[in-house]
């Protein structure tokens, strides 16, 4: 009951590295009092409690050590750096951790809270992800309470301290949150909010990206994941619609499989992804860049213009249908290597329309066509019955200049057809070769023409290589049959039933004025 317990340091006295041990000291104003004098003071395994004003004051310069003493409470004594303490008052510059947690100073386990812990997380997660708010050098006896800071809800369960890094669940997490973290003293109960606290910005999942659902490629061009089409941010394909491993962008298309695609916006990448069908299609503009799975498809692309050059790859196109080519085009297969580009007129057996010319493989009916580098075979000229009651003969070309196949029944023919090229061709096993129809200007060069038979009568038109027919009375009012002008030079025409090369016109005329062959063989 003393105005100090233990006094040390007195006026005009200087005391150096006393001890204060083994000791009640209670009851007082202030416990233990140390003046300016005082220095290298050890206090420790006292009993200090139920001082009214301090347990211990530190007026000295120099810091004392008062670890190891029982303060009248398991928390320990009240300090600034002890938030949880409640036992007597301890004056700044003293140590006094650890400390006794009973007076019977037995059990050594007093841990002052730090709060000013570093608390971090991962800055932002994609909604639904689940993450963690980590605390370094978390402090062993102390347990930590992941907190959502708008309403220091608690969110998952206490982790106790190790002393190293420890982690604190979020959860799924949909939306942006706050985080603080409550620490609570394992021994004490005891708690104190860390005044760090981490905020998670949660960015929504995007949708999938947008784009067209089938996609089309010429086989001569470039396939590769590459070159596939979607419309969003860091784009990624997928060979399944979920899950899975990014596809390489050298990876090769395949024709008729199904990719699939994903983006990534702020880091999250959509679940959703656009499915994309891709075709390998052998025909294509160069002109306006479009790819077609036929030739007939391309030449009625509205997208297709006079002038457009249509190349198709190398392969074997099976006709159920005659090529009617209506405009004025450059069709193009392999010049280098026709015989690798084979078109088979249509097949007899599979006889829709019974009329002239449905078994042809190239009906041309407009100016400026030039058809290079195919193989055209298997044009053959039938008989209609049992389709055609009055069993007409119908004729059928490899290629016919100034015709269109119409489907039934009849097709139309065409004057004056100009400015025709055919050049390069392989043209085989067909009744007719090329027909020409009062034509203007066609030039027939370069091309190999064989094994052109005649039709079942063994009287009808075929059998030719090249057959040039020119009538004004079949052509329009006032044509000319004389007009034409052909320039047939370099091609090689052998085994025709009839003909290597057949020149038709109206009696009256000159059958080879404004014609001119050269160089041809046969």
């Amino acid at each position: 009951n003393n105005e100090r317990g233990i006094y040390l340091g007195a006026t005009g006295a200087t005391t150096t590295s006393p001890d204060v041990t083994n000791n009640v000291i209670y009851g007082n104003v202030h416990g233990v009092y140390i003046a300016g004098t005082a220095t290298g003071v050890n206090i420790s395994t006292n009993q200090i409690h139920s001082n009214t004003a301090t347990g211990l004051t530190n007026s000295a310069a120099s810091g004392v050590d008062a670890d190891e003493n029982w303060w009248g409470h398991l928390t320990g004594p009240t300090a600034a750096s002890n938030p949880c303490g409640t036992g007597d008052v301890v004056s700044a510059n003293v140590t006094y951790d650890p400390w006794y947690t009973d007076d019977g100073l037995t059990s050594l386990n007093g841990t002052v809270i730090n709060e000013g812990l570093s608390v971090s997380g991962p800055g932002s997660v994609c909604s639904g992800t689940e993450t963690n708010i980590s605390i370094a050098l978390s402090q062993d006896g102390i347990n930590y309470q992941l907190r959502n800071d708008n309403a220091n809800e608690l969110v998952g369960d206490e982790v106790p301290g190790t002393g190293g890094t420890i982690n604190l669940p979020t959860g799924a997490l949909t939306s942006t949150t706050t985080f603080n973290v409550l620490a609570i003293h394992a021994i004490t109960g005891c708690s104190a909010e860390l005044s760090d606290t981490e905020t998670v910005t949660v960015n929504p999942i995007p949708d999938a990206p947008t784009g067209s659902s089938s996609q089309s490629f010429y086989t001569g061009d470039p396939q590769t994941v590459a070159n596939l089409s979607a419309t969003g941010t860091d784009i990624q394909w997928y060979a399944a619609s979920s899950g899975g491993t990014a596809l390489e962008a050298s990876a090769t298309l395949v024709n008729g499989t199904h990719y699939y695609a994903s983006q990534t916006v702020s880091n999250c990448e959509s679940t959703e992804r656009l499915d994309v069908t891709v075709t390998i299609n052998p025909v294509k503009n160069t002109t306006s860049g479009n790819n077609f799975p036929t030739i007939q498809e391309a030449i009625e692309d509205i997208l297709t213009l006079d002038g457009d050059t249509i190349i198709v790859a190398d392969g074997t196109y099976n006709l159920t249908a005659p090529v009617n080519i209506t405009k004025e085009i450059t069709l193009t297969g392999n010049i280098a290597a026709p015989a690798n580009v084979v078109v088979n007129a249509p097949d007899n057996a599979d006889l829709t329309y019974v009329t002239t010319g449905n078994h042809s493989c190239f009906l041309i009916s407009a100016d400026n066509v030039t058809i290079q580098g195919f193989t055209l075979q298997n044009a053959h000229d039938y008989f209609a019955p049992p389709y055609n009651t009055n069993g007409t003969f119908m004729q059928n070309w490899a290629v016919f200049i100034g015709y269109k196949f119409n489907g039934a029944p009849l097709g139309t023919y065409y004057n004056d057809i100009d400015n025709t090229v055919i050049q390069n061709n392989i043209i085989k096993n067909s009744s007719t070769g090329i027909h020409l129809y009062n034509n203007l200007g066609v030039t027939i060069q370069n091309n190999l023409i064989q094994d052109m038979t005649l039709g079942f009568s063994g009287t009808q038109s075929g059998g030719r290589g090249i057959a040039i027919y020119n009538s004004p009375s079949s052509g329009p009012t006032g044509y000319d049959a004389t007009t034409g002008s052909y320039t047939i030079a370099g091609n090689t025409i052998h085994d025709c039933d009839f003909a290597g090369i057949s020149i038709d016109v109206d009696a009256g005329e000159d059958d080879c004025a404004g014609r001119e062959q050269a160089g041809d063989r046969g």
